[in-house]
């Protein structure tokens, strides 16, 4: 996987939810900056959009990016003015080197 790294070519922000308590009692989500890396965006052809959907959830886009602990399906990726919402994380040959996230692009 090392010839990648070349691909690494969008920076990236990963983002998580906090719960902030609002004036009615209840809380409200807000996003917060986890961090800020290097990745590889790819988009899904057609016809995989097409077959994740039929999973309960549609994925349009892989992010690749070194491996980093803590990524979890309850966060989200921006680049530049995109949101991906973070459906599936796998950390490839479970190595601890590379993580790639299955994601939904969300339009605002």
């Amino acid at each position: 996987m090392a010839s990648r790294i070349g691909a690494l070519r969008h920076r990236v922000t990963i983002e998580e939810p906090v719960r902030v308590p609002d004036a009615a009692g209840g809380a409200d989500i807000t996003w917060q900056s986890l961090a800020t890396v290097w990745a590889e965006i790819q988009p899904k052809a057609g016809r995989e959009v097409f077959e994740s959907d039929q999973l309960g959830g549609r994925v349009t886009h892989d992010v690749r990016m070194r491996f980093r602990s803590g990524v979890t399906p309850k966060m989200r990726i921006l680049h530049n003015a995109r949101s991906f919402d973070i459906r599936y994380v796998a950390n490839i040959g479970e190595r601890g080197e590379w993580l790639v996230c299955a994601c939904e692009e969300t339009t605002a």
